[in-house]
């Protein structure tokens, strides 16, 4: 039909499908820039997010514990302002008492 018939509904094909992964993030893309964000910052944010995601796996990988990602992320964010070994963390170590400096000059017998 030439001119004035409705248009031609194109069927997407499923090698060309997009993956659900790529269009949440597509999704996230158009929410930042409707609310004013910058496409840099959101990318920033991006790249960050996988950096620090390898950064756990490759310590997950050469701590070898059996813990998942999702629980070594749970286990630094509850210690996040602990100054601790990071591998007795991981491993499970009891934390050892610290002592203050008034604890270790005031004794009385």
């Amino acid at each position: 039909m030439a001119g004035g018939g409705e248009p031609k509904e194109t069927a997407v094909p499923d090698a060309v499908a997009v993956h659900p992964a790529w269009q949440r993030l597509e999704d996230l893309l158009n929410w930042y820039d409707q609310k004013s964000t910058s496409k840099n910052a959101v990318m920033t944010q991006i790249w960050i997010a996988v950096c620090v995601y390898l950064l756990l796996a490759y310590l997950k990988f050469i701590s070898r514990i059996g813990n998942s990602l999702q629980q070594m992320i749970r286990l630094l964010q509850l210690n996040l302002f602990e100054r601790r070994d990071l591998q007795a963390l991981l491993r499970g170590d009891p934390v050892e008492p610290k002592i203050s400096m008034l604890q270790t000059t005031l004794r009385f017998s």
